[in-house]
């Protein structure tokens, strides 16, 4: 045979080897269901490279934008850490390009793009602790779409300015590196990097372990669109194999396909595997994040229930002396605490927000030798000045201010010796509740340290005041005291009572319901009542305020009148009537209105009572709390 004709020879031999090659594989094909499918195969392409595919209960997802990879590392969104995990320990500051983390003895201001050791461990790395993901642009500029990570050498530092939107930072995502969150919280993210899938970690999550069946089980793709991530060609059963799976080992379930689970590996990968070939379906049980804990130091724990008074009027500039004392007699046994006014959100000469101090040494030293804590107390309703919401956000929303207050307070503490700060700002707008529950954050960390017990002032749970944060605020704070009167207020257009029974109750409920921990809460008690003034076509005319015993004289004495007792507000009713077809009405406090408010804080098991303000209060209601604080109820 000539070399032509063995030319021609092999290359017949090659095609019919090629040809039987194909043929037999396909053979095997179906016999043993086993294609296998290549890494290379598995992800979709996408748009942006830092995207994540997020597995969950409920499925699979390539838009999550709670989770993105830069430089090879998986970054967090701070919202989803807040919720999750963090209890909202970080703030994002836009206005001045950090976020601030913030936990019960520490507060760190951590610049965009930069890393910090969060947990004191000293691994760092080089890489950014947080990120900065912009918001897509609007349809008008389609050529800057795309999510863009910033670092913090390409944004704007030099605005701190404390206008109501901060644009220092535009619109988007702050991101914190996962690795940090799990050294903080022990949060297992089950991430594969060469897959990009994320398994969440959630008390939902499902898992099943391949057993032994008598044959060999396979991680399978199914070709259809959308099918999860697989890709997959030619198959005779519907079913196409990626790899053979090892008894006992898991599988993550994620949903049903007929007689096949949904799944994924251990190392991200998505598939099929057959009802029948793993275990029964289970729960993955995920271990409780434990945060530091915001609970009262030892040494700044009552004993037993507590009872409070504002003092207003004799402290207020700071002023003490032998009448001060005085009007302290036969109080002794009915008060724990005493809140003297002393601090108050005022303006400097420039009109520069500042807080204006009254305190006085004296009357520190001589409540502490008549056994009494004294909880300095910040206020600003007593303002003289129009603009007072524009000077507390503008003095909360900067964090340079807000931190220099929190600064000033502990100084002021260190100064004085005083037990405790009483913060009660008041009908705020909702867009400085954010700085407020940073405020609160930020002193939390700051005088808890130092001995300096924190508690704050928060009226009933409604939709309108949401921003305060209840459920923050009881954590944060060793007390919050429930400010349940002002149901009807002055200049209210419906007459009706300051703090009905009813509605007291509701709101200790749902400040329970909201976070507060019972006994945290303390439960505050009106020392007055209000006229209501209706002119002849039953119209609110006008209010006067009055202390608890003056009313129930005025109407007595006065009026002539024996009021009712109103089983539908806990109180008794009184009114009058003159020639000209005007009225007044009255909702009266007495002991027997008090008693009612101090029996609901034992049933509840309340920390204790407060009464607003000292000077309005009767002996009878002092005897009441008093006998609440020896336990009785």
């Amino acid at each position: 045979m000539d070399k032509k004709n063995v030319w021609i020879a092999g290359g017949i031999i090659a095609v019919l080897f090629i040809f039987i090659l194909i043929f037999g594989i396909n053979e095997i094909r179906g016999i043993v269901d086993m294609v296998f499918v290549t890494t290379d195969n598995v992800l979709p392409e996408t748009e942006n490279a830092e995207d994540v595919i997020v597995l969950s209960s409920e499925g699979y997802t390539t838009d999550s934008e709670d989770f993105k990879v830069f430089s090879g590392k998986l970054y967090v969104s701070l919202d989803y850490v807040n919720e999750q995990y963090a209890g909202d320990r970080f703030f994002l500051d836009r206005a001045s390009n950090m976020v601030i983390y913030t936990n019960s003895t520490q507060i760190m201001n951590c610049a965009i793009g930069q890393g910090y050791d969060l947990t004191g461990n000293g691994n760092v790395g080089s890489n950014a602790t947080f990120l900065f993901v912009e918001s897509p642009m609007s349809e008008e500029s389609p050529e800057d779409s795309a999510s863009v990570l910033t670092p913090i050498d390409e944004l704007s530092a030099e605005d701190s300015s404390t206008e109501e939107v901060d644009e220092s930072l535009p619109e988007g995502t702050a991101y914190i590196l996962a690795d940090q969150v799990t050294d903080l919280y022990g949060v297992d993210f089950r991430f594969s990097l060469d897959n990009r899938v994320l398994i969440l970690q959630e008390e939902m999550t499902r898992y099943v372990t391949v057993q032994e069946p008598g044959y060999t089980v396979y991680l399978k793709a199914y070709p259809e669109e959308g099918a999860p991530l697989l890709t997959v060609f030619g198959m005779n059963d519907g079913y196409q194999v990626y790899r053979e799976l090892a008894a006992g080992e898991t599988l993550y379930v994620y949903g049903e396909d007929g007689d096949y689970y949904r799944v994924a590996d251990e190392g991200g990968i998505l598939g099929y595997v057959a009802k029948d070939a793993v275990g029964e379906v289970q729960y993955q049980e995920v271990p409780t994040v434990v945060l530091d804990s915001y609970e009262m130091p030892e040494e700044l724990r009552f004993d037993s229930r507590i009872s409070v008074i504002w003092d207003y009027y004799s402290t207020g500039n700071g002023y003490f002396d032998d009448s001060v004392v005085e009007s302290y007699a036969g109080m002794e046994d009915a008060l724990a605490v005493l809140a003297p006014i002393w601090l108050h959100v005022w303006e400097d000469d420039e009109g520069n927000p500042m807080i204006q101090n009254s305190i006085n040494q004296e009357y520190i030293d001589w409540a502490h030798q008549q056994g009494h804590k004294v909880w300095v107390t910040l206020e600003n309703v007593d303002n003289t000045f129009e603009d007072i919401d524009d000077k507390l956000y503008e003095l909360l929303s900067n964090t340079e201010t807000r931190q220099a207050l929190v600064q000033q307070i502990l100084q002021w503490y260190q100064e004085y010796g005083f037990d405790g700060l009483n913060v009660d700002l008041e009908d705020l707008e909702d867009r400085v509740g954010p700085y407020y529950v940073q405020f609160m954050r930020e002193l939390s960390a700051a005088l808890r340290p130092a001995g300096c017990m924190l508690t704050v002032d928060l009226g009933v749970p409604s939709e309108w005041t949401a921003f305060y944060d209840r459920e923050t605020m009881g954590r944060v704070c060793d007390y919050v005291c429930l400010m349940a009167y002002d149901e009807h207020y002055a200049g209210d257009t419906t007459a009706g009572s300051v703090a009905s029974y009813p509605w007291v109750l509701s709101g200790v409920q749902n400040s329970l319901t909201e976070g507060i921990s019972a006994d945290k809460l303390v439960l505050c008690m009106p020392l007055y009542t209000r006229f209501w003034i209706l002119d002849s076509s039953g119209e609110v005319d006008r209010t006067d305020t009055v202390p608890m015993q003056q009313a129930w004289d005025t109407v007595t004495e006065n009026w002539g009148v024996e009021p009712q007792w109103d089983d539908s507000t806990g109180q008794y009713y009184a009114e009058t009537v003159y020639d000209d077809g005007s009225r007044v009405q009255v909702w009266l406090e007495d002991v027997r209105s008090m008693q009612k408010r101090i029996d609901l804080a034992a049933e509840q098991n309340l920390s204790g009572v407060a009464m607003w303000y000292k000077g309005w209060e009767t002996i009878e209601v002092l005897d009441a709390v008093a006998s609440y604080l020896d336990g009785g109820q």
